[in-house]
Order: C-alpha cells, then sequence, then structure tokens
C-alpha cells in the first residue's frame, strides 16, 4: 500500500481546508509551494470554502471578529496611510487616506497592500469598493454627490474611466454600509430615505426605495449574499426583525423578528454572511438566529465597540494579491524588531553590541539587515 495520499486529495482536500493565514506560512518552505499557493487556480478553490468573518476599524489598526471562536483579533500592521474602512471583497480589504486623495487595498494575512491615487482636482463625498465577478476585477469607485459623473477604477487595466450617473440630493455617509455580491450599498436621505447601489458589472448607480417606520433604525447587512436590513428600536432593544430584499421584484420580504431578552439598547447590528448570526455592535453579544439564544463576546483587547462611524464588513481571507502590491514597510519593521530581539538573547554578550547583523527570515523572501541598539 503506497505510503503517500494521491496528489488530488492533497491539494483538493487538505491544502485548501487550511486557514489562510496558515498558507501564507507555508508558501516560503520551498519554491513548489510558493508557486502552488500563488496559483490563481488554488487561490479561486481556497477562496470557495468561505470563512466567516467580520472587519471593522478600531484604535490603532483592524479588529477581526471569528465566528467560529466569537473572539476579535487585533491587526496594528496597517498601512501607514490607511484611514477609514471602505469595505472587503474576496479578502481584500479597501480604504482610503485620511486626506481622502487615494485609496488602499490591503491584504491582512499577507501584508501586502497597493495604493492608487485617486485623479487630482477634483474632491469626492462618496467612495466605493466592488468587485466584478463575471470580469474577476476589483473595482474602485468615487463621486461627488452634487455631480452628474463619477470615476471607476480597474485594477485590470490600472487606470481611471469617467463614466455617467445622476445627481445625488444625499445625506448620508461617504462608505457604503454592506458590500453584496461585490456591489457596495450606500443609506442615506434621497429626498426620503433611501440605498444607494452602485453595480459593478455595468458601472451604474441605482437607487432602492425604502419604507421606515418612525421611531425605529435600521442597519444593512449581507445574509447569504443577499441584501438585507435589520431594523431596531433604541428606546425598546428586545426586538429585531430582519428583512430581505427581492432583486428580481424589486421588494423587501419580512424574514422574521427576534425576541430578545436583554435590556441592552442595540447599535449598529450586524449578520455574518454565510451564517446569519447577527451581531450587537454596542452591547458586545451575538444572537443565533436559528436557537433565538443571546451569547456574550470576547474581545482580545478589551476596547469598546461602541455606536460610531464606524464599519463592519464580511470578510473572508484569502490568498488574492494584485499587480504592483508591495509588503508593509510596518510588518517588514516590526517582522525586522522580533529578529532583532531574539537573535539579540542568543549572541554571546560581548558581540551584543556589534552595530549590524543580518538574517534571513522564512516567512520572508529577502534578508533583513538593521542595527542593534
Amino acid at each position: 500500500m503506497s505510503p503517500s495520499l494521491p496528489e488530488h486529495i492533497i491539494l483538493e482536500e487538505i491544502l485548501t481546508r487550511l486557514p489562510a493565514a496558515s498558507l501564507a506560512r507555508f508558501k516560503f518552505v520551498s519554491k513548489s509551494w510558493m508557486a502552488l499557493f500563488s496559483h490563481p487556480n488554488f487561490v479561486k478553490s481556497h477562496i470557495n470554502r468561505k470563512e466567516d468573518y467580520l472587519i471593522r476599524t478600531c484604535p490603532g489598526g483592524i479588529g477581526i471578529l471569528s465566528r467560529t471562536t466569537l473572539t476579535e483579533s487585533h491587526i496594528e500592521d496597517v498601512p501607514a496611510s490607511f484611514d477609514g474602512l471602505v469595505g472587503s471583497v474576496t479578502g481584500l480589504v479597501c480604504g482610503v487616506s485620511e486626506s481622502r486623495n487615494c485609496f488602499i487595498l490591503w491584504n491582512p494575512i499577507l501584508h501586502v497592500y497597493k495604493q492608487i491615487p485617486l485623479p487630482k482636482h477634483s474632491k469626492y463625498s462618496l467612495f466605493g469598493f466592488c468587485w466584478d465577478s463575471a470580469t474577476e476585477d476589483f473595482k474602485l469607485v468615487a463621486k461627488k454627490f452634487d455631480s452628474s459623473s463619477a470615476v471607476v477604477y480597474s485594477t485590470k487595466t490600472n487606470r481611471w474611466i469617467n463614466i455617467r450617473a445622476f445627481r445625488i440630493p444625499y445625506a448620508g455617509d461617504e462608505f457604503p454600509a454592506v458590500i453584496v455580491k461585490g456591489n457596495p450599498y450606500w443609506t442615506g436621505y434621497f429626498r426620503s430615505p433611501g440605498i444607494l447601489k452602485f453595480e459593478a458589472r455595468t458601472n451604474r448607480f441605482t437607487c432602492l426605495g425604502l419604507t421606515c417606520v418612525a421611531g425605529k433604525r435600521y442597519s444593512l447587512c449581507s445574509v447569504n449574499d443577499c441584501l438585507a436590513r435589520i431594523e431596531y428600536s433604541l428606546t425598546r432593544g428586545n426586538c429585531l426583525e430582519l428583512y430581505q430584499f427581492n432583486d428580481g421584484r424589486g421588494v423587501w420580504s419580512k424574514m422574521y423578528t427576534i425576541n430578545i431578552k436583554t435590556t441592552y439598547i442595540f447599535t449598529i447590528p450586524k449578520c455574518f454572511n454565510y451564517s446569519g448570526e447577527i451581531v450587537f455592535s454596542g452591547c458586545h453579544e451575538w444572537c443565533d438566529t436559528k436557537l433565538n439564544e443571546v451569547e456574550s463576546l470576547e474581545y482580545e483587547f478589551g476596547y469598546e465597540l461602541g455606536p460610531s462611524r464606524l464599519h463592519r464588513y464580511s470578510y473572508t481571507p484569502s490568498l488574492i494579491i494584485l499587480d504592483g502590491m508591495k509588503t508593509s514597510t510596518r510588518h517588514l519593521r516590526d517582522k525586522h524588531r522580533k529578529l532583532r530581539s531574539v537573535w539579540c538573547m542568543r549572541l554571546p554578550r560581548k558581540y551584543r553590541r556589534s552595530r549590524h547583523f543580518s538574517v534571513y527570515d522564512i516567512s520572508l523572501p529577502t534578508y533583513c539587515g538593521g542595527n542593534v541598539e
């Protein structure tokens, strides 16, 4: 009997099931593994496993909430100019610079990013990140509310194009509330409460109607890759109603009402995309919609979520790298600092004051050199 498993079993049933973070480390074991884990077919197979997370901005970095462990981890090595969180699609995270003059596309697992400057001579007030599955193209969109045009960037062509768009009498947020099937949605007031959608495939903006109940607030979310909204009240926090949008008919259908046995006031609830559990961002709890049960969440770094402009998006770790991406200098610096600390402890005392050393880090394809303090 052969002592080893068939190659297709290893590739399709074992390696594609491993977490993206583990595969990111394994890439540097050998050249063949590097080629395998970077191959487009393997990257597609792995992303289809649909690991379920929520990602959000938090003080000093990014917080990633795991559905499996119900704990939130903190990533601090964000690109230096990363400010507002615009969205996340198939493992890539999109942000804008503090000055709003460029987008940043970032893969937190691989610690690589790419800056994309916005066209000059314009100040934009609406930003979006999307994915055209037909052409397998990540796109960026920016628009001024009172303008009849917008700009769209394609990562396939690496250029901006101008598109026609209607003027938006809009009072709302500059970043999407949710991204569903690669299309971003913004909430706001368009003469009446409504939702603005950008269709990635056709490069078109559309407005969706929305009927709101007086005294209630709502939050958009993605449930099984369908647009949904959660209605809730700030005055009596014991009931949530979830509605799903039918794209074909253009109507909202009520899915269910959840009675929660808690006195907390809900703020900005969100859903895990593939399981449907609802996270109450303001009260450190989550709800299993199947069992109608509430459990507490654990936060590794102990900070409050709180009601604010901080956005939460569905996130699936991946091995996707775009042309032109480079390793975060902060990640390299942190790696270097850890290496320097470890190697200083292992050097004989008389050599610890040496001004320079070089070591090879197996998780990076290059040598790291630096000064020993």
